[in-house]
């Protein structure tokens, strides 16, 4: 293992633990399913990595982003919604592993409400031969459902948006993230708008950095 993938550990193994302290004033009930959650989409994650500039041969665990997701919601937020924290960490396991994973599976481990929000951040399949209109169809019908959610649904969403842009200059592809600045302005700013203040200006200020790491030659004005 080189000094990269040993970085990578590291990094996951200091959040992890940043993780499970900050529940640690939950009650005993609410520490466990979380656990549980976590245990759970650790085993799902397994062998899922995101290539970054910092560690471009072997990545940092994919667990890594909804385990950052859930401590938003906790240290920022200030938030101890359990059912908030869980979904934060199985958000994207459908996603990843369609033919593995479903809703079903979510309620059986975890409850209804838990599945729920999980199905309602969970992102329609867009197969890679379909239209670009189909394609903005799909992901508009997405972005109501956001939308016309509730506010922890909402919450959940928008930290994990971000944590994403937070992290977007990090990433080796320049229109991924020229993706993701438009998206985000577009859609989830104003959602944050109508939302939360706080993540609101955070989204907002996350962008503008990220803005900076696509276009630099913005960096001094349009008149420099």
């Amino acid at each position: 293992m080189n000094s990269s993938q040993q970085s990578a550990r590291k990094v996951a193994g200091t959040i992890r633990h940043r993780l499970v302290l900050a529940i640690d004033n939950l009650r005993l009930k609410d520490r466990l399913v979380i656990q549980k959650a976590l245990v759970y989409a650790e085993e799902q994650y397994e062998g899922f990595r995101e290539k970054t500039k910092s560690f471009p041969d072997r990545g940092v665990p994919l667990i890594v982003h909804p385990m950052r997701i859930a401590l938003i919601l906790i240290e920022e937020l200030e938030l101890k919604d359990t059912g908030a924290i869980i979904a934060s960490l199985l958000h994207g396991l459908i996603e990843l592993k369609r033919d593995k994973i479903t809703i079903a599976d979510m309620e059986r481990m975890f409850g209804r409400p838990i599945a729920m929000l999980v199905s309602i951040l969970t992102k329609p399949p867009i197969p890679a031969d379909i239209s670009i209109e189909e394609k903005k169809q799909r992901l508009n019908i997405y972005y109501r459902r956001i939308e016309q959610a509730s506010v922890v649904s909402k919450l959940v969403k928008l930290c994990d948006r971000l944590d994403s842009v937070r992290e977007a200059p990090e990433w080796l592809d320049v229109e991924r993230q020229k993706e993701y600045l438009e998206e985000t302005r577009s859609v989830y700013l104003p959602i944050a708008e109508s939302t939360d203040s706080y993540l609101f200006e955070e989204l907002t200020t996350a962008c503008e950095v990220l803005e900076l790491s696509v276009y630099p030659e913005r960096k001094f004005g349009a008149n420099s």
